[in-house]
């Protein structure tokens, strides 16, 4: 959850009321968490929109002003000096019509935010899926000496080779 600049901010969105019942600690967590020093909370594998923008909301207390205005009112201690939170929320908010501006709205522009972002992850985890794959797919056809040309010429080659493996294809039918 990178939208988040700190460890510190990622943790309090993770331990929110409304994101925190979503995860199931594993096994990995479980060992993760006695280690010295680590200090890791379950992450859940899937968070909706909707929820993860109403606990930023929550968390940094998002106020509205009746002159239309839209203010952080406190960026909780360990999410560091950066502004990067209240930039985003200042952001989404101007997109939002003057007569529209209000929690709703906001939560919404939230929502539509982390899916854009959760959207770059995915393509991110795919193109690393894919290389990950590729490497293996290498890695076992040179250990395994597989070479599909030297098969497909003895199979087109040889008709004792062909009857033998269409005999043994027949036995495992």
């Amino acid at each position: 959850l990178q939208l988040l600049t700190t460890a510190q901010a990622r943790k309090e969105v993770f331990e929110h009321p409304l994101i925190h019942p979503l995860a199931k600690q594993g096994a990995f967590d479980g060992v993760i968490s006695k280690l010295p020093g680590v200090d890791r909370v379950p992450r859940p594998s899937y968070m909706p929109s909707a929820d993860f923008a109403a606990a930023l909301i929550d968390l940094v207390g998002v106020q509205f002003g009746t002159d239309g205005s839209v203010t952080v009112s406190h960026v909780p201690v360990g999410w560091g000096n950066d502004e990067h939170i209240t930039k985003v929320i200042k952001a989404l908010n101007s997109k939002v019509a003057a007569a529209e501006r209000d929690s709703a709205a906001l939560q919404e522009e939230l929502a539509t935010w982390f899916d854009h972002s959760m959207e770059r992850v995915s393509g991110w985890y795919k193109r690393k899926t894919q290389l990950i794959v590729l490497v293996v797919a290498t890695i076992l056809v040179i250990v395994s000496n597989a070479d599909g040309l030297r098969y497909a010429h003895a199979l087109s080659t040889n008709a004792t080779v062909r009857e033998a493996v269409v005999a043994a294809a027949g036995n495992l039918a």
